[in-house]
């Protein structure tokens, strides 16, 4: 195996290890028959892992398509294959494929596709929560990436069918929030408030579009960068707080620009500090924050539905220190979520079936130095069929640039390197863990330096030839001027 020392040249990508992939695995519904009941509360569902299941995995076959694109992260084309025999009657099998994402990046999850035979399978796409939501409910001991590592299907079935997506554990619902309007005067276009200290107490800061409030809560100070003097901005205080100690600044910020400038003071004069109204803390994130959300990313609002953001926002507040809206607005599309993509296929008695879900996955971080990739799959959620027979992986990098050489390794898969840009790896059955397997690609320094050798010896043969070019020229033009000046002296 080369040493990551020689990595030195191209561009970088470089995934958190944290999953992004998953297998399948055997539901059933409920005794309707359909895995979504609606009725006055919303949607419902009544999902689980399938118990007894008569369906077998012969062999898996797992295809990561990596791309390289100049200047830009790269994306992985994921195909994973199953040969399905049925070992029972002729039945239906439901199966949840579940999928990492974040909703900035939500097309991971709906564009994902079902094919059984090569036949097109029609599928539904379900959102299910952030893995923080998540993490918080099932192993609140445990950090977010320890519980990806583990995450179980049972989680995301389980958080799907109860009609209540998210308990907050650190507020109520029902606490009031105090709604206090900042006014400025004619030339303050930055404000400093100091809040005071008085225990436990939220603040959440919003304003106009373009300029920034943010509260610093362990010196208590507000400070309110306005676009333009003179602009409303908003407090949100938990009820009953004393706003009448408040000590405000005004200052003229010169050039304007956030956390930089001269700051000029200025007479605090006209700037007032008004109680507008009161709502409740679930009335203030369905009011303020999920039109903030829908304002920025109403492609997102449209996909999850008001009661799916409204959980994640609940859930962030619940955790996060997030004090300003537009935090909370950038936030949340950042966060990493588990959905589910839960799909039919129909088995004849002993019949054996070609099932293969495709998605894209995008890198967590883009560099611009090495490329060195870590990738997780989920192997768990398999263990629900009948039996497991062959794991194989194959690894292939799409356009790579032809000095870049590199490879696959992995703690659990010996990789076999097949070409210049394909690796591959199997082995019996699945992993008692998940998947792991890092890729990296390089230029070797040996032949980097080759290269650049014969790139400046290409340049010296080519200037050398352009000289001699430019002497005969020459000569033969010395020539013919000496030859004239014999025929004009005679």
């Amino acid at each position: 195996m080369k040493k990551i020392s020689f990595i030195l040249i191209f561009a970088a990508i470089l995934l958190m290890a944290q999953p992004g992939l998953a297998n399948s695995a055997p539901l059933y519904y409920d005794s309707e028959g359909a895995h979504v009941r609606y009725d006055s509360e919303g949607p419902h569902y009544s999902m689980g892992v399938l118990k007894d299941c008569k369906i077998g995995v012969e062999n898996e076959n797992l295809g990561f398509d990596i791309h390289f694109a100049k200047g830009v992260p790269s994306f992985m084309d994921v195909s994973t294959s199953y040969e399905m025999k049925n070992y029972g009657e002729a039945q239906s099998v439901a199966m949840a494929f579940p999928i990492l994402f974040t909703l900035e990046d939500i097309d991971a999850l709906m564009n994902a596709q079902v094919r059984a035979d090569d036949l097109s399978v029609n599928a539904s796409h379900l959102i299910v929560s952030s893995l923080s939501s998540l993490a918080m409910m099932y192993t609140p001991e445990n950090g977010i990436e320890e519980y990806a590592k583990n995450m179980r299907i049972e989680d995301l079935l389980t958080y799907c069918n109860d009609p209540v997506r998210y308990k907050p554990s650190t507020y109520s619902p029902d606490d009031m929030l105090d709604i206090y309007a900042l006014q400025g005067n004619t030339k303050a276009n930055y404000i400093e408030l100091m809040m005071g200290y008085q225990g436990d107490c939220t603040f959440i800061t919003f304003g106009a579009s373009k300029s920034y409030v943010l509260m610093n809560k362990e010196c208590h100070l507000v400070q309110a960068y306005l676009d333009e003097p003179q602009q409303e901005t908003y407090i949100a205080v938990s009820s009953g707080f004393n706003m009448s100690n408040v000590q405000i600044e005004a200052f003229e910020l010169v050039d304007n620009y956030y956390h930089r400038g001269k700051r000029m003071p200025l007479p605090n004069d006209g700037i007032q500090l008004t109680r507008t109204k009161s709502m409740t803390t679930e009335q203030f994130i369905r009011d303020v924050c999920l039109l903030d959300v829908e304002e920025r990313y109403p492609a997102i609002f449209d996909i999850c539905g008001e009661d799916e953001l409204y959980s994640q926002l609940a859930a962030m507040f619940d955790y996060s220190y997030i004090t300003t809206v537009r935090g909370v607005s950038y936030a949340i599309c950042d966060l990493k979520m588990a959905g589910l993509l839960v799909y039919e296929i129909p088995f004849e008695a002993g019949q054996t079936r070609i099932v293969e879900v495709t998605y894209q996955q995008r890198p967590d971080y883009f560099g611009s130095s090495v490329m060195h990739a870590k990738y997780s799959y989920i192997t768990s959620p398999a263990q629900h069929y009948r039996d497991f027979g062959m794991l194989n992986v194959e690894v292939r990098f799409i356009n790579k640039p032809l000095l870049m050489d590199g490879y696959v390794y992995s703690d659990i898969l010996d990789f076999t390197k097949l070409g210049r840009s394909q690796y591959a790896a199997s082995m019996q059955g699945l992993p008692t863990e998940q998947l792991t397997f890092s890729v990296v690609s390089e230029t070797p320094v040996v032949e980097y330096i080759v290269y650049t050798i014969l790139w400046l010896l290409r340049i010296a043969i080519v200037g050398g030839i352009s000289v001699l070019i430019v002497f005969i020229i020459t000569k033969r033009n010395m020539k013919r001027m000496r030859a004239e000046r014999q025929r004009r002296g005679n």
